[in-house]
């Protein structure tokens, strides 16, 4: 996806954008913050059968839209690893692949998705409940996010 792509302003209107570079690990720190700290959705149950434990190697790179987030009861020490995730993948005009849209993965894929080694961009869509229920602008975000407040990134979010 380009970075002034039309598409990217408008999944930026009801989602938090997070940029994962090699370039600086501070976006993937608070991406993996983000993602430990999310509250689970009980009210949506994905059925074992509907949550991949593999995707092709090609969506590894792709941009992607997190939906929800759902504990998946089996406990242990790493929290992304113990839930399920629903996902859509981009394509490179910014919209969703119809074959890969809301689909349900395990935390091992996603803490693979957002381990981010490529050195183009990679953009992560948080339209999970937290953000679109507040409302809040990516402008509200980013000064919460500014140098000054870098240690209140988790607790904040």
């Amino acid at each position: 996806m380009v970075t002034n792509c039309p598409r990217r302003a408008e999944l930026k209107m009801n989602s938090y954008e997070y940029q994962l570079t090699t370039n600086s690990e501070k976006c993937l720190d608070s991406l993996r913050c983000r993602v430990m700290s999310q509250q689970c959705l009980t009210m949506i149950v994905p059925q074992d059968s509907d949550v991949f434990g593999t995707i092709p190697p090609h969506l590894q790179s792709k941009n992607f839209i997190l939906h929800y987030v759902h504990d998946s009861g089996k406990g242990g020490n790493d929290i992304i690893d113990n839930r399920l995730y629903c996902v859509s993948f981009l394509m490179t005009n910014g919209e969703e692949d119809p074959d890969w849209s809301n689909k349900w993965i395990v935390g091992k894929i996603m803490n693979s998705l957002i381990t981010h080694k490529h050195k183009a961009k990679k953009y992560v869509y948080d339209r999970t409940p937290f953000f679109v229920s507040l409302q809040v602008s990516q402008q509200d975000i980013d000064i919460h996010k500014s140098p000054q407040n870098i240690n209140m990134e988790c607790a904040w979010m």
